[in-house]
């Protein structure tokens, strides 16, 4: 690389395939905003609480809007240390442009930033299938193509949550990575340092990702002294530091008023339930009276029995509506421990259907049963597909990638891309860390889907390769269809 900017030029076999993938998503997006456009382009004195109330597109979150609206440390700051202070010069251009326009552009400025990584995204994922891998161009192209055809991969490069950076970074670096074995050559550790911050900023576990990178390129040179002390112990240090920092200085005033409004809430609540008991109370002795009231004009005992059966059948019917509406408590997980980190884990949930109809389910192609809503509010955490041709296909996407991960055993490269998988998987699927959403995090892993089915384009004979395209391309189509029709039919 002749400088650190050329990675971001665009080739000229690069273009056309690029340009698919942004006018795709300037359509997704423009569809999305013009759902939104109206309550989230207006001024709040509250953004997290009204953007909180109108925007809803599965367990996303809407802090990216927030923070671009009012700059705070919004996130967590422990697993997005750096990701407020990314943003910062983009709630400044927010700002000026509130000011000129009169209207909160933030919805408008993350809808640029996502195309920006749709593309950036789409052009190292290539470059990883064409280049680190080495496989012809029209393979390559339907190969990506089909990573962008997943549900959840559309859905990452169209709402405001932290995924689409960090999969852009994650495929960088994996690009990166591949360049520099294939050349050779060692991943420095400037260059580590800089990928680290970047990656780990957003999400702390990227940043053990690009550790794992450095140590597969470089081998034994990463075990030097100074490379050690300042990319496994100085930069991780850094980071931590910048986490306790911020939660000292914006997180734990928050916290503080939280917990007493909180202690208010629970003193009116614990008033309202006291005033309902008085009142049934009282209600108890007008019945009795009434009962007694009955007997002295010859009612019988029977009639008055009925009666109180009526009564109790209607408060069992409406205490049935309360359960089967309540997902929130449907779904409350059952977490290792209730640290810090360890609460969002989780040991109730099955695994073998949480990778049935999420892992590589709802990720995939979206189910069309509870389109969309979010598992913490309104969605069970196992939902079924209604047809069984969504079942086939998800086997045939599932068979390529085993397929594709025999065919790549031997590469070196693959079983970097591997490790990345591997870390997800043991927080996702070992730890059940987020597993009732686990497919809002797709980005972060499901690139190995493509790299793994481009080792079978590589490894079979070339008479087979457009047999394999087919395939790929028909399973791609479909996915596209699928995967658009419901997204748009959310929004529309």
């Amino acid at each position: 690389m002749n400088s650190v900017f050329s990675i971001f030029k665009i080739k000229r076999e690069e273009r056309w395939p690029a340009l698919t993938i942004v006018v795709y998503f300037l359509v997704m997006n423009v569809i999305e905003l013009l759902h939104y456009a109206t309550p989230l382009t207006k001024f709040y004195k509250h953004y997290g609480q009204m953007f909180g109330k109108y925007y809803h597109v599965s367990g996303f979150d809407s802090l990216t809007y927030v923070t671009l609206s009012d700059w705070n440390a919004y996130y967590n700051v422990y697993r997005h240390p750096l990701l407020h202070y990314f943003a910062y010069p983009l709630y400044l251009i927010n700002k000026g442009l509130m000011w000129i326009t009169d209207h909160n552009c933030a919805i408008f400025i993350v809808a640029f930033l996502l195309l920006i990584f749709a593309l950036y995204s789409f052009i190292f994922l290539y470059r990883i299938i064409r280049e680190v891998i080495g496989v012809d161009r029209i393979t390559s192209t339907i190969t990506s193509l089909f990573y962008f055809s997943f549900g959840y991969i559309i859905l990452t490069l169209m709402v405001p949550d932290h995924f689409a950076p960090s999969m852009m970074l994650l495929l960088m670096t994996l690009y990166i990575s591949g360049k520099k074995m294939r050349g050779k050559t060692l991943l420095t550790t400037w260059q580590t340092v800089v990928l680290f911050f970047l990656t780990a900023g957003i999400s702390l576990n990227n940043g053990i990702k690009t550790i794992m990178s450095q140590l597969m390129v470089n081998g034994k040179r990463f075990f030097r002294p100074v490379n050690l002390l300042v990319v496994v112990v100085i930069c991780p240090l850094l980071i931590w530091c910048t986490a306790r920092y911020e939660y000292g200085l914006r997180v734990w005033p928050q916290e503080i008023v939280k917990k007493a409004n909180k202690k208010k809430m629970a003193l009116i609540k614990k008033k309202k339930a006291e005033k309902k008991a008085m009142e049934k109370a009282r209600e108890d002795s007008v019945f009795l009276t009434q009962y007694v009231w009955a007997q002295s004009l010859g009612w019988s005992a029977d009639l008055v029995r009925d009666s109180l059966a009526r009564a109790a059948g209607d408060t069992v019917r409406k205490e049935k509506k309360r359960k089967v509406i309540s997902y929130s408590k449907l779904n409350k997980n059952t977490p290792i421990s209730n640290g810090e980190f360890m609460r969002w884990t989780d040991v109730s949930i099955p695994r073998g259907e949480s990778l049935l109809e999420n892992v590589f389910g709802e990720g995939i192609q979206v189910h069309d049963s509870y389109l969309l809503l979010d598992a913490l509010y309104a969605k069970p955490m196992i939902v079924k597909y209604n047809h069984w041709f969504n079942y086939f296909a998800e086997a045939i996407v599932v068979m390529l990638f085993l397929i594709g991960i025999w065919m790549g055993r031997r590469d070196k490269f693959f079983w970097l891309a591997m490790s990345f998988f591997a870390l997800d998987m043991l927080l996702h699927v070992g730890l059940g860390f987020a597993l009732n959403e686990v497919y809002i995090m797709s980005a972060h892993w499901m690139y190995i889907i493509p790299i793994a089915v481009a080792y079978i384009a590589k490894g079979i004979d070339r008479k087979y390769v457009n047999i394999f395209r087919w395939i790929v391309g028909i399973v791609m189509i479909y996915l596209f269809c699928w995967n658009t029709n419901f997204i748009a039919y959310y929004f529309l």
